[in-house]
């Protein structure tokens, strides 16, 4: 039932967390905020560095739709190939799947329609 998909969304974020450098490392100085839609949705980037003023690495993105209404989500994201770890609207949490279960591809910048009160997280790889 609800309970056990909702159960089971937690303890994939919670293995996430622990998993996932930036995001059990919570440095503000390794995370850019891009909130759109009048702050409506949020796309948070982290990542950890290898020093002082060294190479980016292990990026994480996390988008987040506050909103009873889905909204079209564009923004600048480095080049690669973002892996999706985590979707709230998964069949598997009880979402209908609105957003599609796949990587994002980006060339600088992504463009994709985030669903209503829909959560996601990506990894560069």
């Amino acid at each position: 039932g609800s309970h056990a998909q909702l159960f089971e969304f937690y303890r994939q974020a919670i293995q996430l967390r622990k998993e996932l450098p930036p995001l059990h490392n919570m440095s503000k100085q390794r995370m850019q905020i891009t909130p759109q839609h009048n702050h409506k949705l949020l796309a948070i980037r982290r990542w950890e560095s290898t020093g002082e003023g060294a190479q980016i690495i292990n990026q994480i993105l996390a988008v987040y739709n506050l909103s009873s209404d889905p909204h079209e989500a564009g923004f600048d994201l480095p080049a690669g190939t973002w892996q999706q770890r985590l979707n709230s609207t998964a069949t598997e949490f009880g979402g209908e799947g609105e957003l599609p279960a796949s990587d994002l591809h980006s060339t600088g910048h992504v463009r994709f329609t985030m669903p209503r009160y829909g959560a996601a997280l990506w990894e560069l790889v």
